[in-house]
């Protein structure tokens, strides 16, 4: 997976915000690997019974 750069965060945002958009950021991140994971998983197990 390319690296996804981050977005540079403004000086003018809090901690808690921060906060927030990291635990989101890191959310998504865990979710499309989550996801990538299924699908891989989804289609080994689809090719496995359409070879009977």
């Amino acid at each position: 997976m390319p690296y996804l750069k981050r977005p540079a965060i403004p000086p003018e945002m809090d901690a808690e915000r921060v906060r927030k958009a990291v635990l989101h950021e890191n959310w998504i991140y865990k979710k499309t690997n989550l996801n990538k994971q299924l699908e891989t998983t989804f289609s080994s197990a689809s090719m496995a019974t359409s070879v009977r």
